[in-house]
């Protein structure tokens, strides 16, 4: 796997790094870089500076409050 990045560009990923930018921008790299299908050029900014901006903005800490009171088992309600 690459190190870690703030950005890479969809023709410097694949479907290898799922972990590092997610399934949906790895498989857009994959179709760009690999397979040659018309992509337009594009970027993923990576999971761990997604991480970094969330713990840096103090937003993790919003969201785990708002996210804190809900029924993950009460269908309905979510």
């Amino acid at each position: 796997m690459k190190q870690p990045a703030v950005v890479l560009w969809f023709k410097e990923i694949g479907k290898e790094d799922i972990p590092l930018v997610g399934g949906k921008c790895a498989n857009l790299g994959e179709l760009a870089g690999k397979i040659r299908v018309p992509v337009p050029n594009g970027f993923a900014v990576s999971a761990n500076a997604y991480k970094v901006f969330l713990e840096k903005t103090k937003a993790n800490k919003k969201i785990e409050s708002l996210l804190s009171g809900v029924d993950t088992a009460d269908m309905e309600a979510l």
